[in-house]
């Protein structure tokens, strides 16, 4: 339960957060951190949403619905009258209930959207700082959806940008040099204990017959997912001797069919098996017996799933771009592959495969590397010192 005596600070997302997703992820972990009685901090979770829903209620922490939403997103006369006299009012007043009732001090929010506009309004008011998450595919979003007046408003009253890597904090300045001074990273942390603790129920994935290579990802071409098809036919027509099945996991798209067509067209269909949204319990107890965690994105934010690999002590090949190589050192955390082919997927399989005992030394290296870097607590005490930053600045 919520200690009254300490400030607080709100978590805010624009969806529910039981929907699977690296974010959702990223601010479960922060939560459970923020819930700990050591934590300086309460912590409220601000759901973004219009349609009210009871799965993400809990007695830990407070759970609030406020629409907030700007006028810019109204596309009729009637609908900004109705913004401006009904909606705008009730959704400031209900803000400035929950920040005097619970002593907010910061609000984060976590993938922010073109909605951002009306929280840095609130913020302003009510004297709150406002610190933006950023973690991939939402920066090209809420620069394409807002325009370059309001991008400038953004830059000028957010007190820090977080991003989750280097190459995301180039991308970002990329954009607009206005953001360079705000802009920290802080990675994206992940709790040990919980997915350490994930046993894995062998009768329920009679389609998987040990050994297999896993890949977690949406299932969108910047995934790579085609690269390692082809790689794999490369495997099978030139390696037969391995038996081992390619075991795709990843979000319900389109995309989906095109790669399953070409794993039919590939005659694979024996030996390439696709899962599709399943609970990350589901997804970390199929990741806990493979042979080989991969990872072929053709652009890479961070990849919180190369550190749940590393946790089960699965050795990662990946693709050496954006936030990957922040995380992997080559050759002694995993295998980074410069030249993202199936020619050279195949190669690097081929060598796994004659030299798989040479390497442990690089599942212990990348155990120590998460440990260090990438604990939950490591990445919480960035947060809350980064909190206490702001809340000193005048």
């Amino acid at each position: 339960m919520a200690n009254s005596n300490k400030p607080s600070v709100v978590l805010s997302i624009p969806w529910e957060l039981y929907k699977k997703g690296g974010v959702n992820t990223v601010v479960k972990d922060l939560i459970s951190q923020f819930v700990l009685p050591d934590s300086p901090y309460n912590v409220i979770l601000h759901i973004n949403n219009w349609q009210k829903k009871t799965n993400d209620d809990n007695k830990e922490y407070e759970v609030i619905r406020i629409p907030t939403t700007d006028i810019s997103c109204c596309n009729t006369y009637a609908k900004k009258i109705k913004y401006l006299f009904i909606q705008k009012p009730k959704m400031y007043f209900q803000w400035y209930m929950v920040i005097k009732k619970h002593n907010v001090q910061v609000i984060n929010v976590h993938f922010p959207t073109a909605n951002v506009l009306s929280l840095l309004n609130i913020c302003k008011l009510f004297k709150i700082r406002l610190v933006f998450s950023f973690h991939g595919a939402d920066i090209d979003q809420l620069h394409i959806t807002t325009t370059e007046k309001a991008l400038k408003y953004f830059s000028r009253l957010v007190y820090r940008i977080v991003v989750c890597s280097l190459s995301m904090k180039e991308r970002l300045i990329k954009k607009s040099s206005l953001y360079s001074e705000k802009i920290v990273v802080i990675p994206n942390g992940i709790d040990s204990e919980k997915i350490k603790n994930y046993s894995f129920p062998i009768n329920e994935n009679k389609s998987l017959i040990n050994p297999y290579f896993v890949n977690i990802g949406t299932f969108e071409p910047k995934k790579g997912q085609d690269i390692l098809i082809h790689a794999f036919q490369l495997l099978n027509e030139n390696y037969p001797v391995h038996n081992h099945q390619l075991v795709f996991i990843g979000r319900q798209t389109e995309y989906l069919m095109e790669l399953k067509n070409l794993v039919n067209q590939l005659g694979l269909s024996d030996r390439i098996v696709f899962y599709t949204d399943l609970s990350h319990k589901h997804v970390m107890q199929i990741l806990s017996k493979a042979e080989l965690f991969l990872l072929p994105s053709r652009d890479e934010p961070f990849g919180l799933a190369l550190l749940e690999a590393g946790l089960l002590n699965i050795p990662i090949m990946a693709h050496a771009v954006g936030g990957v190589k922040e995380i992997i050192s080559p050759d002694y955390d995993g295998i980074l592959i410069t030249e993202n082919t199936a020619l050279v997927w195949y190669q690097q399989l081929v060598r796994f495969l004659k030299n798989e005992h040479e390497i442990n030394c690089l599942i212990e290296n990348f155990s120590t590397t998460i440990d260090k870097r990438f604990s939950s607590k490591v990445v919480f005490s960035s947060y809350i010192k980064l909190f206490h930053q702001v809340e000193s600045i005048s």
